[in-house]
């Protein structure tokens, strides 16, 4: 939503029926004796990932266009037919993973939701229960604003949350 220019999209037209495109859409056709239509979408999906296609970005009256003819220029990898399918159809298996896998974690967060509900407000032991604010109960015994950097494995920093005992 916030980089929407060069973003790419793969279809596949069905019967011959009529798509409808707005003003800031291009429509690509690749040629089918040289390059395998799904596997140039990838390529291209991978270049908008990473933020090479901002540099074809331009912005008039306040909206972001495409330099199309510059986009068009940039260079990609074509590797022969058969190897192109092959790349494409692991792609696929990878996306359709990475689809159930975020299917599956929508399913835990809604299944958490219903737990946490089942076992803490529709309990009835919780009415024994003392709710009141973490910081009358000293639950929390101090916070500190911020984060702080440690060090992991290799060396590198890796962002952590501080807290400090009170004393």
């Amino acid at each position: 939503p916030n980089t929407p220019v060069g973003r790419v999209v793969q279809f596949n037209s069905i019967n011959n029926n009529p798509f409808l495109c707005n003003n800031f859409t291009a429509i690509l056709r690749p040629s089918k004796e040289l390059v395998h239509p799904a596997y140039l979408f990838y390529q291209l999906f991978y270049l908008y990932q990473i933020g090479k296609v901002r540099k074809y970005q331009n912005q008039t009256t306040g909206l972001y266009n495409l330099k199309l003819e510059k986009y068009l220029n940039e260079e990609v990898i074509i590797p022969p037919l058969a190897t192109q399918s092959k790349i494409t159809a692991q792609l696929s298996r990878i996306q359709g993973l990475i689809a159930k896998r975020k299917e599956t974690i929508e399913l835990w967060d809604k299944y958490l939701d219903f737990l946490f509900i089942e076992m803490f407000l529709e309990n009835p032991e919780s009415e024994k229960w003392n709710f009141d604010s973490m910081e009358k109960t000293n639950v929390i015994s101090k916070s500190v604003y911020g984060t702080a950097k440690k060090a992991n494995d290799e060396g590198k920093g890796i962002p952590v949350l501080r807290s400090e005992e009170r004393r």
